[in-house]
Formats: C-alpha cells, sequence, structure tokens
C-alpha cells in the first residue's frame, strides 16, 4: 500500500520536473514524462488508501491528476516564468501542482478576503459538520434492496403515475446521496487542506472557496460551471478543444461552443469509466449515457434560454419583462457580457468584487430552473444507477 501511494508522490515529483526544467518546445520530452506519470498513477489507484476514500474521490483525484499532468505539459506547455530565480521557481512549481484550478476563470470568490485567523476558524468549522454528515450517512443509510433495481425499469418519465412511494424515496435518495457524498468529501478535504496551508503561512486568498453558490444553480450550465467545483475543467476543455479544433475554425461560435460542450462532457464520462468499475460494459454504457445525455441537454437549453433573448429584447440587462432581472446596475451589465463571451477585464477602479456578479433572473425563473435541474438530475443520474445495479445484477 505505501508503495503505491509512493508512486503518486513520484508522479507529482515527475510533473514539477517537467515544468521546471524542460522548455515548452521541448514537446517530445514532455510527452515521455507524461508516459511515466501515467504508469505511476496506475500503479497508484492500486492502493486500498486511495480506492477507500468516500465518493470515489480518491481514484478520480488520481486519474485525474494524469489528465491535469497532459494539459500542464503537453497542451498548456506551461514552464516556470523568466521573472523566477532560485528558490522561486520551486515554490512557484509546487503552487502549480496543487492549485486544480490553474487557469479557471469565474472560479468562486470572496465577497471579503478574511483575516488568517477568521478563515481558518471558519475553514475547520466548516471541516466538523461536513464530517460529521459523513459519519452519519455511513452510520444510517438508507436500506436498499436488490429489488429495488432489478425489477424496476431504469427510466420513469413515462410512468409517472404508476410510481410508488418506496420507488420515489429511492430515487431521490440515490440522486441525493450520488451528489451530495462527493460534494460534502470534495470540501472536507478541501476545507482541512487550505487551514493547514494557511496556517503554514500561505494567504487566504489564494484559497477561495471549492464550490460556488447553490442558488446560482438554476441552469444546468451553471450547475456546472457556477456551482459545481472546478478542479477538471481546465483539463477536460483543453483536450477537448485540441480534439475539435480543426472543425471549431468552420462553423460559427455558438456551434464550437456547443461541440466543445459535447467532447468535454464525453471526456468526462471516459475519465468517470477509468476512475470507476474500470473499462466494462456496464461502467461504459451507463457513464458515456449520462455524460452525453447531460450535455445534449444543455445544448437544448442554450437554445431555449437565447430563442427566449431573442423574443424579448435580445437578452438586454435592464429588460422589463424578460429573464432577467431589469435592476442590473452597469457592474452587472459588464459581467453580462463577460458571461456572453465579451470582454475578459475589467477595471477595478470602475467595479468592485463584492458587485460583480451575474445577474440573476426573477425569481419565477429561477424557481422553474431549480425545478427544471433537479428533475433533469434525478432523472439521469438515477438511469445511470438503475443501469449499473441492473447489468451487474443480470452479469
Amino acid at each position: 500500500m505505501a508503495a503505491s501511494v509512493f508512486s503518486f508522490l513520484i508522479a507529482h515529483l515527475i510533473l514539477g520536473f517537467g515544468m521546471i526544467r524542460l522548455s515548452p518546445s521541448s514537446l517530445f520530452s514532455r510527452f515521455v514524462l507524461l508516459i511515466l506519470i501515467g504508469l505511476c498513477c496506475v500503479d497508484a489507484v492500486k492502493s486500498p488508501l486511495i480506492r477507500d476514500i468516500p465518493g470515489s474521490i480518491g481514484l478520480e483525484y488520481t486519474v485525474g491528476f494524469v489528465f491535469h499532468a497532459a494539459n500542464l505539459l503537453c497542451l498548456a506547455s506551461l514552464a516556470v516564468p523568466d521573472k523566477y530565480y532560485g528558490f522561486e521557481r520551486y515554490s512557484w512549481a509546487v503552487h502549480q501542482l496543487f492549485d486544480a484550478r490553474w487557469g479557471v476563470r469565474h472560479l468562486p470568490r470572496f465577497d471579503r478576503v478574511p483575516s488568517r485567523r477568521a478563515f481558518v476558524a471558519r475553514r475547520l468549522f466548516d471541516a466538523a459538520w461536513l464530517g460529521a454528515v459523513l459519519y452519519l450517512y455511513k452510520q444510517w443509510p438508507l436500506r436498499i434492496q436488490y429489488f429495488d433495481f432489478l425489477e424496476v425499469p431504469e427510466g420513469f418519465l413515462l410512468r409517472l403515475h404508476r410510481m410508488t412511494l418506496r420507488e420515489i424515496i429511492v430515487r431521490v435518495y440515490v440522486y441525493v446521496t450520488s451528489t451530495f457524498v462527493p460534494y460534502c468529501t470534495l470540501r472536507l478535504a478541501h476545507c482541512v487542506t487550505s487551514a493547514v496551508v494557511v496556517l503554514c503561512g500561505d494567504e487566504p486568498e489564494r484559497w477561495p472557496p471549492l464550490f460556488g453558490r447553490i442558488g446560482d444553480a438554476y441552469t444546468l450550465r451553471n450547475f456546472y460551471a457556477r456551482f459545481w467545483h472546478q478542479l477538471m475543467r481546465k483539463p477536460f476543455t483543453s483536450v477537448s478543444i485540441f480534439l475539435v479544433r480543426p472543425i471549431t475554425s468552420l462553423v460559427p461560435k455558438r456551434i464550437a461552443t456547443w461541440l466543445i460542450t459535447l467532447c468535454v462532457f464525453f471526456v468526462c464520462a471516459i475519465f468517470h469509466v477509468l476512475a470507476g468499475h474500470g473499462v466494462t460494459r456496464c461502467a461504459v454504457y451507463g457513464q458515456t449515457r449520462y455524460y452525453m445525455s447531460t450535455a445534449v441537454a444543455m445544448v437544448f437549453e442554450d437554445m431555449a434560454i437565447s430563442a427566449y433573448r431573442n423574443l424579448t429584447a435580445n437578452g438586454n440587462p435592464r429588460l422589463q419583462g424578460g429573464i432577467v432581472n431589469p435592476k442590473a446596475t452597469n457592474a452587472e451589465q459588464i459581467h453580462y457580457k463577460i458571461a456572453e463571451g465579451g470582454e475578459d477585464t475589467i477595471p477595478r477602479t470602475n467595479v468592485t468584487t463584492a458587485v460583480v456578479r451575474e445577474t440573476r433572473p426573477r425569481l419565477m425563473w429561477r424557481l422553474l430552473g431549480y425545478a427544471w435541474v433537479f428533475g433533469f438530475d434525478t432523472w439521469a443520474v438515477t438511469k445511470l444507477v438503475y443501469h449499473s445495479y441492473q447489468c451487474r445484477l443480470n452479469g
């Protein structure tokens, strides 16, 4: 077990060496290092310590490290900037190794950066209640029997009126735990790590929240782009852009965005297959169907929102009676342009950090959006889980 964990540490050292010692033009050497990192991570996933972390987080982090290495070494070709010398070069490399959200825009922010003492106290408090929730989940799980999955169809949209109370409870429980357990596990690890690192001297502002505001998850795209963690966003998008680049230059920008979205979720499916139960028929079909259905739903969601905005004054942030709140400030309008793919920077002299947020729709539209996201995810997640159980039980 110790040797397997040691292999994972070796993978980090190899990646750090590549970023410090190899120039961005040394693509072949960087690719060789990527192969070595992959071999180290394959050995690391054999460790029971990594496999036993709740929610498959240990496996996902280990497999995800290969995707990060591919992005940093070969796609972004990251190297130490010339302005760093001596120990600063190694310090820079360490920060890149453990900053899984490197290069991600629109990260969750502090409304006001807390003091060191307040930061550590809040993160340790969060770690305590998150650990308590995971403990209670382990101690008192819902008693699910094999017939809850084996004798029930995967979907439920066409038989809502025939669903039993037991099936409704099981489906909601499966969806909530499939989302909430990874949420608690990842956030717990982030809270403990950030508290320790800040106690050791790092700055609190370098450790923004891992998850965004749940209130922003009123669309599927917002759920993944605004609320859910962004730990794998850059590797997935970098690989996807690289794969579809020959096509995106030939189609309009909106079509290119949708192609990238479809490819990102396909790469995500591959990642979860590798980090889950292995490359089996049950895993490949279930994970691919789940993530591709989410991507397709996201594309149709974009189409519906875009069509509504075009019908109501082209989505003006000060629209009277439309989806967007009519009381949008100038700062919010600027952020609206950024969210739509416009300007990349905001002059700090004109806009404060606390004010710059995407303008939310009216409450009625948000409630409709929450119901849509919850309903779709419950349908998609339970189809995945039911398929996995039925496939394994039927052999």
